[in-house]
């Protein structure tokens, strides 16, 4: 038979039960009621020590708890804000595609022969100051200018198309003989290639003139 604590010493409490699944009332324990949601009474100080035991370990979650329950919460609150922020943005972008547009002003004639006139200039340049592909860029522009206008030729086109190959082939010919003399054959073997390309572009090409000159690049 266990007898109670002698003079002068403290009594010592019972070691707490575990929380999950609510233990049995260990002896010398009887439960307050079911009011008291499982509080156990024992005699003052160990009461209380029991009761702060199971209110801590009920109420107050673990780290593992909180996050899960954090995850939930964090999700419940961002998804509303979400769904506002794509129904105000499909609201602007109607706004958007029903607010009127301003037509704009139709090209006039005298615009469109200004236009004419400036790449026709730049036309010229170009043949005459600048290169192969430079122009031909050049003739394009002009085209589709005279074409808008209504004032395309045709026959002008050809002629400076002629124009524009000519001088290149013209050109490509000289890179070939000056590569040669200078021993720069990957360079000549190039500037044949190109001479070769728009010699039969404009139907000059001189097959005995090209093995010619192949031969002296190998």
């Amino acid at each position: 038979m266990e007898s109670g604590p002698r003079h002068g010493e403290v009594a010592r409490c019972p070691d707490p039960p575990p929380l999950n699944p609510l233990p049995q009332h260990p002896p010398g324990l009887t439960p307050v009621g079911a009011a008291d949601q499982g509080l156990l009474r024992f005699d003052f100080p160990c009461e209380i020590i029991y009761n702060n035991f199971i209110i801590q370990g009920v109420i107050q979650p673990d780290e593992t708890e909180r996050k899960t329950v954090k995850a939930p919460l964090i999700f419940s609150i961002l998804l509303p804000a979400a769904a506002l922020g794509i129904f105000i943005g499909t609201l602007q972008a109607a706004e958007a595609l029903q607010a009127p547009t301003t037509p704009q002003p139709p090209i006039t004639e005298k615009q469109l022969k200004s236009a004419v006139n400036n790449s026709l200039w730049r036309l010229k340049h170009a043949i005459d100051k600048e290169g192969f592909y430079a122009a031909r860029i050049a003739l394009n522009i002009w085209r589709s200018t005279a074409l808008d206008a209504g004032v395309f030729d045709p026959a002008e086109y050809d002629a400076y198309k002629e124009q524009i190959y000519a001088k290149s082939i013209l050109n490509s010919l000289q890179c070939v003989e000056a590569a040669i003399q200078h021993g720069f054959y990957r360079d000549a073997k190039s500037c044949l290639h190109t001479w070769k390309t728009h010699s039969e572009e404009m139907g000059t090409f001189d097959v005995h003139l090209y093995e010619e000159l192949a031969k002296k690049i190998k």
